[in-house]
């Protein structure tokens, strides 16, 4: 099965669609063919391999482990495209982060957080995958929500629909962490 030829002519049928999303899980190099695919694709290859990736990881959250080092190389990238950026924090929203990459995607998310000229998308799914981390990292608790609300008044709706939620979250987390002192 040649993955790339497959994601260039379009969407599969709904069998086949499922047939290949086994197909990834049980084999590892098909499912590097789509990372390879995602990250270095034009933009329709790499949202329909975005696609392939996200449904995989639903499944298994496992199974992006081995390739998200180099999906955040890639996104550090000053040449890195949004659907790129944004389809790769998706991801991490889904899985359980490996340790040893924790500080690396908080540092990813911050700073996507806090430029301005990046796509809200990507805003708000790092507020998420840092809401997550929050849980096992208390100590960034004040900083993301005092950057979520500086950024609140010059941000658009998806942002402040996101924050939103966020911060109840945060809000929720503080009083938990408060009553153990």
């Amino acid at each position: 099965m040649q993955i790339s030829t497959l994601l260039a002519t379009g969407k599969p049928s709904n069998p086949e669609y499922l047939h290949l999303q086994d197909q990834l899980l049980q084999k590892p190099q098909l499912l590097k063919e789509v990372v390879v695919a995602f990250l270095g694709g034009p933009a329709t290859i790499t949202q329909r391999a975005a696609g392939l990736l996200l449904d995989c990881v639903r499944k298994n959250p496992c199974s992006l482990s081995p390739f998200l080092e180099e999906m955040l190389v890639t996104i550090n990238a000053e040449d890195a495209s949004d659907a790129i950026k944004r389809n790769t924090i998706r991801l991490l929203q889904f899985i359980s982060i490996p340790e040893e990459l924790e500080g690396e995607v908080m540092d990813v998310c911050f700073s996507f957080l806090s430029r301005n000229k990046e796509a809200v998308a990507i805003k708000a799914f790092s507020m998420t995958v840092l809401c997550q981390l929050a849980q096992k990292y208390p100590e960034i608790i004040n900083e993301l929500k005092v950057l979520i609300i500086d950024r609140l008044p010059f941000e658009k709706p998806a942002f402040t629909s996101r924050a939103g939620k966020v911060l109840q979250v945060l809000a929720k987390k503080s009083k938990t962490r408060a009553s153990d002192f």
